[in-house]
């Protein structure tokens, strides 16, 4: 059964064995904490009465889970870690003291702050060489700064995998920190945790027997994350700081002055570790924390990191259980670059597909895999309550596309030579944010193909997927700019000629980019995408959301068309419809607009409207989250959906799911998608529309068949087969072996 506690806040996880006097004494400092915790424990088989004083204790306080004989700190400790259900997990030794109310400090840092996945704890050994002073881990051979004990969300935690049993002992809160903060989370300590250790990791003076096991586990520690790790300080400069560190801790009034111990070993955390900034003082006033580690943005990685498989050379009776846990090391997933560089609620459909990839990637992942989102420079931050510990944001400046010219050579000349001379400064840019620098990052991260997402791709030696969504630039060529059209015409041309895969959301669209483009059709896949479940749970139409308790409106009194106010979504020959409806029948039909107003077209809708007399029943209510838009969408009494042309039409997927009735348009992929579950009309008839809306708006009969049909049709559509499609594709762009099924599921995709 899961282990559970409806009042705790947080568990805490301790190993045990032949201790209990300590460990006594650490329940006890775990017991004064000012919030609810839930303790649980692990022991190895104790002979000095731990065993009988654990099972005298409140069982709904502390769980015990006894082992007859030691099975290895990270298997006993995953055993638990992996049937927690409490927000927050915590782990501990048995010879720790937690002080100054800790642990409620580190989860009020948590709770705080989302980028910080972990934060280390200030607590007092019990016994040992440091049992005087409060200290953290030492710096590893990667330059980063370890935790020994430490607390962080308990689902963080598990889908980290816990603790690695090939590390055994003492190399799992160095692993475990590694993985942490490659996975692009920020690491903290509590502010009294300043003292650390005067020694590397690994070097701890004990038996002959152990340090053999530590300097096995520090080789696979440095084999396993030395590719992750940034450009090292230099070593003289480390051996500097390391001298001066030395003579200045016996230094005349050093070893009775806590403060300014503890003030020397923070400068010397500074100093040495990659990963603490030289102005992290600065950056942490006012804080509850202090030595705020972090990776700097071009080296943000995925949180799973493959293991070698190589022996270690330990001691006999260790073998066999270290060779098994090596055997049970996941093999590498995919790592994948996707171009994020969207601003919040600035893109409409193409949006929506990339949030949902996103997050339909987060659940699908496997040990390995991961993804590199390249955010839209200092506008990154929205993306970051969409991704999961296995996906990372880089704040990249915006990557600016070249436009086409209609000019002829000597325009195209002055161009050339100002993409050379901007390719020049880029490349010997310090900051490298031009292209070359990012492909540069993902090489040296192990990134193996990038995913373009949307209708944008720059050049790179990487093999990369494109999806250029729709040709709609061909279609109604009138919509745009001569120079606009060449650009698209060259640029998705390129992309499509040299992309490993080109994906599209509909068959039409795979059919216009094989004719226009030359395509051949087995290089296109297919993929349908589908309608994931509201993130946020949608709140009561009687309850306040953004600028509904203004609408004088009542659910199921109202059509919704949510679209941007592009000019191919035809909101004037809809606006007329309605204004001819209202002229010969007296039939008044309210729709609400949703949608962010587009640059240099704002308050275009409401000019519309009171053109054609039909203010009083239009409703431009703007951006909308999406719990808010999918409130109003299922409050509809139906959706409109003139549109005259679609890559895919994601409102239209959206309604099917709900079970609201459709009618819309007939043009490109839209009859694709709809099928039978939409009355479908002319787009460029405004008499076309005012019938077909007149008679779905006044026979409820037929809504409710095409509501039927459109909930059976939506089956057709699923974000988790979209996804299982596209890590399918990542694996085979990145030539890993496939079974035979799924080398049928990529020939349907093709097909």
């Amino acid at each position: 059964m899961p282990i559970s506690n409806q009042t705790a806040l947080l568990s805490v996880v301790i190993g045990s064995y032949n201790r209990l006097s300590l460990l006594h004494a650490c329940i006890q400092s775990i017991r004064e904490s000012s919030i609810s915790t839930r303790i649980y424990i692990s022991d190895a088989g104790s002979e000095d009465g731990t065993v009988e004083y654990l099972q005298s204790l409140n069982p709904q306080e502390v769980t015990c889970i006894f082992h007859p004989q030691k099975i290895g700190q990270a298997k006993a400790y995953n055993e638990i870690f992996s049937k927690i259900t409490t927000p927050y997990t915590c782990w501990l030794s048995d010879d720790n003291i937690v002080v100054n109310d800790g642990l409620a400090t580190a989860v009020n840092i948590l709770e705080q702050d989302t980028k910080i996945g972990m934060v280390g704890l200030k607590v007092r050994d019990m016994q040992g060489p440091f049992a005087s002073e409060p200290y953290i881990g030492g710096i590893s051979t990667c330059g980063i700064l370890n935790v020994n004990q430490g607390l962080l969300r308990t689902k963080l935690l598990q889908e980290l995998g816990g603790f690695s049993e090939a590390f055994m002992d003492y190399g799992i809160d160095p692993d475990l920190t590694a993985r942490m903060l490659f996975s692009g989370r920020d690491i903290v300590y509590t502010r009294n945790i300043a003292l650390q250790h005067w020694r590397d990791w690994g070097t701890d003076t004990q038996l002959e027997r152990q340090l053999q096991k530590q300097e096995d586990y520090q080789s696979l520690y440095s084999k396993t994350f030395a590719k992750n790790q940034t450009k090292p300080k230099s070593r003289r400069l480390k051996r500097l700081y390391r001298n001066v560190g030395r003579l200045l801790k016996h230094a005349p009034g050093m070893r009775n002055n806590q403060g300014l111990k503890g003030l020397l070993r923070d400068i010397n955390n500074i100093l040495t570790c990659h990963y603490i900034s030289p102005y992290d003082p600065i950056l942490c006033t006012g804080k509850a924390y202090h030595l705020r580690q972090s990776l700097q943005r071009q080296t943000i990685l995925g949180s799973s990191v493959s293991m070698p498989t190589k022996k270690l050379e330990s001691d006999p009776e260790d073998v066999q259980a270290q060779n098994l846990a090596i055997k049970t090391i996941p093999t590498a997933g995919v790592r994948v670059a996707i171009n994020a560089q969207l601003l919040e609620g600035s893109a409409g459909g193409i949006e929506t597909n990339l949030l949902q990839l996103i997050r339909g990637l987060a659940l699908q992942n496997e040990p390995g895999d991961s993804q590199f989102l390249i955010g839209p420079g200092g506008e990154s931050a929205w993306l970051e309550s969409h991704i999961s510990s296995s996906q990372s944001i880089v704040a990249w400046r915006p990557i600016r596309y070249a436009s086409g010219s209609i000019f002829g050579w000597p325009h195209q000349l002055l161009r050339y030579l100002r993409d050379v001379k901007q390719s020049l400064r880029m490349a010997s840019a310090k900051d490298h944010t031009g292209v070359t620098g990012l492909d540069k990052i993902f090489r040296l991260n192990g990134i193996e193909l990038i995913h373009f997402p949307y209708q944008r791709f720059y050049p790179t030696s990487l093999p990369f997927i494109f999806e250029p969504w729709d040709l709609q630039h061909i279609h109604l060529p009138e919509l745009f700019a001569k120079e606009e059209i060449l650009f698209r015409n060259r640029h998705y041309s390129e992309a499509c000629k040299k992309a490993a895969v080109v994906v599209t959301a509909t068959r039409s669209t795979k059919y216009d980019i094989a004719r226009y483009f030359q395509i051949p059709a087995s290089k296109i896949a297919v993929i349908y995408r589908g309608v994931e479940p509201p993130c946020e749970t949608p709140v009561a139409w009687n309850q306040k959301v953004s600028q509904a308790e203004k609408m004088p409106i009542e659910a199921g009194s109202y059509a919704i068309y949510p679209a941007k106010p592009w000019p191919h979504k035809n909101h004037e020959r809809l606006f007329a419809a309605l204004a001819k409806i209202k002229k010969d029948s007296g039939l008044r039909i309210p729709v609400v607009c949703t949608g962010r107003a587009v640059k240099g077209r704002e308050g275009h809708l409401e000019a519309l409207a009171q053109h054609y007399d039909i203010s009083d029943q239009i409703y431009c209510i703007g951006y909308l989250s999406e719990s808010e838009i999918q409130l109003y969408l299922s409050s509809a009494r139906l959706l409109l959906f003139p549109s005259l042309f679609e890559g895919l039409g994601i409102p239209l997927l959206e309604a099917m799911d709900r079970g609201v009735p459709i009618t819309c348009s007939n043009v490109s992929c839209i009859p694709e998608v709809v099928g039978k579950a939409a009355l479908m009309f002319d787009p460029y008839s405004v008499d076309d529309i005012a019938a077909k809306l007149t008679s779905i708006w006044l026979d409820e009969n037929l809504r409710r068949e095409l509501a039927q049909w459109g909930k059976q049709r939506a089956k057709d559509f699923s974000w988790e087969q979209a996804t299982s499609s596209f890590r399918l594709l990542y694996r085979y762009v990145a030539k890993r072996s496939l079974s035979d099924s799924e080398k049928v599921q990529l020939q349907r995709m093709f097909a």
